[in-house]
């Protein structure tokens, strides 16, 4: 920009030269006076002069004001979670002391004492499942062999209180195969305590029963049930030159394999909303009534009652 307003003026300064020798001498003298006068260059700026910028406020109060403000709203906050928190855990150890010493008096109560507890918690019943799965969650990878253990406890006298309730199939899912190995000691500690039942006094006075399916299934029984299905429904398709249909795959799918679950409950995970199935087969689980329990570690009566008595309340539409 410099150089372009120099050239300007150099060309302006000899036009006005190649003038002063035409013009008279006084025109001459103020001519030269003007070429002499060096160039000068003004800067137009968008900016405003310094006097009109706006200053800072000099209310030094207010900022001070709005930090005391503010650090009282922070420690109120943290007063009322603290609150809620504290009342959460007070609510979550007076239910599970209440649930323990439920547990624990009817431990010293005798088999016949406890049977006649159950048949009358199952006349408050409006409906009773057929076949009730229990899905143990493996959020909790760090079981040692007494969690198991207690784990396996639970599970074989759940099928006895299931069985007094009139549940005719009990199946005990867990991914991550652990019952799988342990099942032979599994199904011995859940047939000796099932024939305790079944010979009580009390028992005897209803009549004879049989006594409960019970299955332990795991993510192998899944995969492996879905293989065999469809291998069987392939050969009865071949052999019978149909083709294959929603009614012919359904009828292999539950010959094949356990039946749908009418109530499952989740328990033994972590405390939150959702369920997650850990590979339990979705083809089974249609009309399934899920409870969750995660919070719970132990599966005691007073649980698995309330649980029965979420399961006859809910009303089912099947799709109406």
């Amino acid at each position: 920009m410099t150089t372009t307003a120099t050239t300007i003026a150099t060309s302006t300064a000899a036009v006005a030269l190649a003038t002063i020798d035409t013009a008279s001498p006084s025109e001459k003298q103020s001519a030269h006076s003007f070429i002499a006068q060096p160039p000068t260059l003004q800067l137009i700026t968008s900016l405003p002069p310094p006097e009109d910028l706006p200053t800072r406020a000099t209310n030094e109060d207010g900022p001070r004001c709005k930090t005391v403000l503010s650090k009282c709203v922070d420690i109120l906050c943290h007063l009322l979670l603290y609150v809620i928190y504290s009342i959460y855990l007070t609510y979550i150890g007076f239910r599970t002391l209440r649930s323990l010493g439920y547990s624990r008096l009817l431990q010293y109560t005798d088999l016949d004492e406890r049977i006649n507890t159950i048949r009358r918690d199952k006349a408050q019943l409006t409906k009773i499942p057929k076949h009730l799965s229990i899905l143990i969650s493996r959020e909790l990878e760090d079981r040692d062999l007494e969690d198991w253990e207690l784990i396996v406890n639970d599970i074989c006298l759940t099928s006895c209180w299931a069985w007094a309730f009139g549940i005719e199939e009990l199946s005990v899912f867990d991914g991550s195969g652990t019952l799988k190995e342990m099942i032979i000691d599994v199904y011995k500690r859940q047939s000796t305590m099932m024939h305790q039942w079944m010979k009580s006094p009390s028992s005897s006075a209803d009549g004879a029963r049989p006594g409960i399916k019970f299955t332990i299934l795991s993510t192998a029984d899944g995969r492996a049930s879905l293989a065999k299905t469809t291998r069987d429904i392939a050969k009865h398709a071949i052999a019978e030159g149909k083709a294959v249909d929603i009614a012919l795959v359904d009828r292999f799918v539950h010959e094949s394999s356990t039946s749908d679950p009418d109530l499952m409950l989740v328990y033994s995970g972590l405390p939150h909303n959702y369920i997650s199935l850990d590979g339990f087969p979705p083809w089974h689980i249609r009309l399934t009534e899920f409870v969750n329990i995660n919070e719970f570690h132990r599966l005691d009566y007073a649980l698995f009652a309330q649980c029965l008595y979420k399961y006859s309340k809910v009303e089912q539409r099947y799709g109406r």
